[in-house]
């Protein structure tokens, strides 16, 4: 089976603190900050990269091949306890 790929874009704008003020109110109607960002401050995040005994993923990520996974683990401590919430992802890209 062929592997489906997907293009991701991100288009960057640099702006001013003025534009910054004008655009938050708007943003703020349609977004909600995520249960951790406490008192509107920022916060950690810690995440550590998965790979094989022989750095296969590594190896072949600096191959830049046209798709590529990786396999991160994430939390918000540096070291949660038991009933902490860690995530464990499967980072996707392809080439575009």
């Amino acid at each position: 089976m062929a592997i489906q790929t997907f293009k991701r874009y991100e288009n960057k704008y640099v702006i001013t603190d003025k534009q910054m003020e004008a655009l938050l109110p708007s943003l703020m109607e349609q977004m909600e900050l995520d249960p951790y960002c406490v008192g509107g401050k920022d916060y950690p995040i810690y995440s550590l990269y998965l790979d094989t005994k022989n750095n296969d993923v590594v190896r072949r990520s600096v191959q830049k091949p046209y798709y590529k996974e990786k396999l991160r683990l994430r939390s918000y401590k540096l070291n949660p306890d038991d009933n902490d919430t860690v995530f464990l992802e499967i980072k996707k890209r392809s080439a575009v």
